[in-house]
């Protein structure tokens, strides 16, 4: 790849840097109980810190967006509560998918979790409006909408009284950006059938429907296979998530046409939010607020390096100077999915 191609790719980089219910519905074991994978007591019978498990999907790397956000929460709830939490954090996926981990907190079974917004929306509809293709041009944008508790609350509540979590706070996962080994994305006509991985998501099998691929959904645990094995052509993921997880080096092709953008819920299981204490509660939300804030410094300073490495593996990467081609043939995704959403979510994005 030519030096300018690359710097002008990360150049832009830098620049751009609810309702129906949920499934099968969990029932609260009540006030007092705490999940099975809950500590609460030493064996001397002294208070000892209660121990939360998070998980998450991604590598338990150190610059992995997924594992900084886990590691600053657990910083700042540790210090915030004088140590009585403690987090534990689980990535690479030991507690299963993010599906499995959803619903190990709609049930109970699992205190917390960091889990992509595409998931969410499977088991809470409304959330699926932040699916929606180039609803975002920038994070700042996101950031507004979720840093908007009049915006907010009404989603929060509907997690909560249909699925039995708590959602604490979005964190940043970035856009997404198309990766294969057929051909570089440049236009509409470029995607014309290109077998895309896709996340379980009506709105993602939509869209790359209009865009002219043709997309197949499974499981992110087996996409790196199906690509390494030519079952699909390739997939299309955020800029940390290619690189923490080693797709540039089995895909020939990087566009960056920031398609969707993917918030990731840092959520709570009901069972675990309804034993806390007033004090308590307050301690996880400013936990949460404090790690956001910092996450998205993180991110903002971690992108480049993601793109650096990534280019300096050799993979031929493209930006996407002019999106309005997309832009335009997604619309009717957008308007189709207006009912079942309400247009006051989607007026409010806009």
């Amino acid at each position: 790849m030519k030096k300018k191609v690359i710097q002008n790719v990360i150049s832009t980089v830098l620049v751009a840097m609810m309702i129906v219910g949920c499934g099968a519905k969990a029932t609260p074991e009540g006030d007092s109980s705490t999940s099975d994978t809950t500590k609460s007591a030493s064996s001397d019978g002294n208070a000892a810190a209660r121990t939360l498990q998070v998980g998450h999907v991604n590598p338990s790397k150190e610059d992995d967006q997924f594992q900084r956000y886990a590691v600053l929460f657990k910083e700042n709830l540790e210090e915030i509560s004088d140590g009585a939490f403690a987090i534990e954090i689980m990535g690479d996926a030991q507690l299963g998918g993010d599906r499995d981990m959803l619903e190990g907190l709609q049930m109970g079974t699992l205190d917390m979790g960091l889990i992509s917004n595409f998931t969410i929306g499977l088991f809470s509809p409304v959330f699926q409006v932040f699916n929606l293709p180039y609803i975002f041009e920038t994070g700042e944008e996101a950031y507004a909408i979720f840093d908007d508790p009049e915006a907010m609350e009404p989603l929060r509540e509907e997690l909560y009284n249909s699925c039995n979590i708590q959602l604490l706070s979005f964190a940043e996962g970035g856009f997404r950006y198309m990766l294969n080994n057929v051909r570089p994305i440049n236009t509409v006509a470029d995607m014309k059938d290109i077998k895309f991985r896709l996340p379980e998501s009506p709105i993602y099998v939509d869209t790359f429907k209009a865009l002219g691929s043709n997309p197949t959904t499974m499981p992110y645990t087996e996409t790196f296979a199906a690509v390494q094995q030519g079952t699909v052509d390739g997939l299309e993921i955020p800029l940390g998530s290619i690189h923490s997880s080693g797709y540039y080096e089995i895909n020939d092709y990087l566009s960056m046409t920031e398609h969707f953008y993917s918030p990731i819920g840092v959520m709570l299981s009901r069972t675990v939010w309804d034993s806390l204490t007033d004090q308590e509660k307050q301690w996880f939300n400013e936990a949460a607020e404090k790690t956001t804030k910092e996450h998205r410094i993180f991110f903002a300073e971690v992108e480049l390096k993601y793109l650096e490495d990534i280019a300096a593996s050799g993979i031929e990467i493209n930006e996407v100077a002019d999106k309005s081609e997309f832009r335009e043939a997604v619309k009717p995704v957008i308007e189709a999915y207006r009912e079942e959403f309400g247009g006051d979510i989607l007026d409010r994005i806009k």
